[in-house]
């Protein structure tokens, strides 16, 4: 169960994306690191708490309202942060970087309608970098990673990496091809 809300997980076992192809093999996935979500973690539970604190006033500063309708009003809100809440966890969730052997492929959320996904083979990388900028980044270890490619989509640039210097190395490694099988025999999972 661990693995399943991981921002790294390397060799994932159950995961598989739309355009796989027959035998071909996840080394890594990569979501974004916990913290980059503290900022809306912070926003809902302020909007959860909103409720409460305004709910013992609302009869005396609103005495013109029936009290149903302020109930009702409160149920509805509730469901707005439940429904924000859920968005933000799918949009954390499906929005991955995939390494295979063969290629990058990065899956990109806004809202639950919107969908974005990209990829390139590792033939057609030229450069892999990362960046940690920040006293976050660097005590939290994540970052960015930016691959280049001479194709149509010049940058792909993934955000909020966990460990971005292992998702680096790999890459990197499989760009050399240096990498028949990568060293991923350690099933460590980054939360």
């Amino acid at each position: 169960m661990k693995e399943v809300f991981a921002a790294l997980i390397k060799k994932p076992i159950s995961v598989s994306f739309q355009s796989q192809e027959e035998g071909e093999a996840l080394l890594m996935l990569v979501r974004r690191h916990w913290f980059t979500q503290v900022g809306s973690i912070i926003t809902i539970l302020i909007l959860a708490a909103v409720p409460l604190v305004a709910g013992p006033f609302a009869p005396r500063l609103l005495p013109f309202i029936p009290g149903r309708f302020i109930t009702f009003g409160v149920i509805f809100w509730l469901l707005f942060v439940f429904a924000y809440s859920l968005e933000t966890f799918i949009i954390w969730y499906f929005n991955v970087l995939i390494i295979t052997k063969k290629r990058i492929v990065d899956v990109d959320f806004w809202g639950l309608l919107n969908k974005n996904v990209s990829e390139t083979e590792i033939a057609h990388l030229e450069d892999c970098t990362y960046a940690q900028h920040g006293v976050f980044q660097s005590l939290l270890n994540y970052g960015s990673v930016s691959m280049q490619t001479a194709g149509e989509q010049r940058e792909f640039e993934f955000e909020g990496a966990p460990d971005p210097a292992q998702v680096h190395d790999l890459i990197t490694d499989l760009m050399a091809g240096t990498h028949g099988t990568p060293k991923l025999s350690d099933p460590t999972v980054i939360i």
